[in-house]
């Protein structure tokens, strides 16, 4: 009989982990409060046209990102390491050792 193949915990562990980060930094970084930049007084002189729509982090979308990316590094890293980890070779005159 032969024994199912199991994952090791550390790899479960970092999975669980970098889903979590993403999860939060999506969380933090569309939750993030409305920054304001103040009143202007009068329009700019330019003549051509101004975009009135900006898209400016805050502490909770840089916190956001930051963890985003952290997660996904953490995700694939392990991902990695579980795919290039070493397997026994498969020699035909060799018994198996089970």
């Amino acid at each position: 009989m032969t024994r199912a193949r199991r994952f090791p915990r550390g790899f479960g562990v970092a999975m669980a982990v970098g889903v979590g980060l993403v999860i939060t930094g999506v969380i933090l970084v569309l939750r993030q409060p409305e920054t304001s930049f103040g009143w202007f007084a009068y329009a700019p002189l330019t003549a051509g046209s101004v975009a009135p729509v900006s898209f400016f982090l805050g502490p909770f979308g840089i916190a956001g990102t930051v963890a985003i990316g952290l997660g996904i590094g953490l995700a694939a890293f392990a991902s990695g390491w579980m795919l290039a980890r070493r397997r026994p070779s498969r020699d035909p005159d060799r018994p198996a050792s089970d």
